[in-house]
């Protein structure tokens, strides 16, 4: 995250989610694997319905990659060394400036 200055709301975050295509194969690969889980005998009991993205959305790699774009989340939390919270407590210990 490239800071802009010292207003922390100019900052940033550019996440490059799925920009290089060992990503892009991880992300596919996982919705196929997911496919294949749910289609399992014993599953079948409980009708697992697939939501986004859809059977509609093919198999191909560029298909799904798109759509693991249009639907990912990522569940790390963007953190860095700044001081939270206000008073003297909050200061960063070991750093200066």
């Amino acid at each position: 995250m490239p800071a802009r200055g010292n207003d922390p709301r100019a900052s940033v975050i550019a996440s490059q989610y799925l920009t290089t295509a060992e990503d892009r194969r991880v992300a596919a690969d996982a919705i196929r694997v997911t496919r294949k889980l749910m289609a399992r005998p014993a599953l079948t009991p409980h009708k697992p319905e697939e939501l986004p993205p859809g059977r509609a959305v093919g198999d191909d790699e560029a298909s799904l990659a798109k759509t693991a774009g249009d639907i990912g989340t990522t569940t790390f939390h963007p953190v860095g060394i700044e001081k939270m919270g206000r008073g003297r407590p909050a200061v960063r210990r070991g750093f200066t400036g």
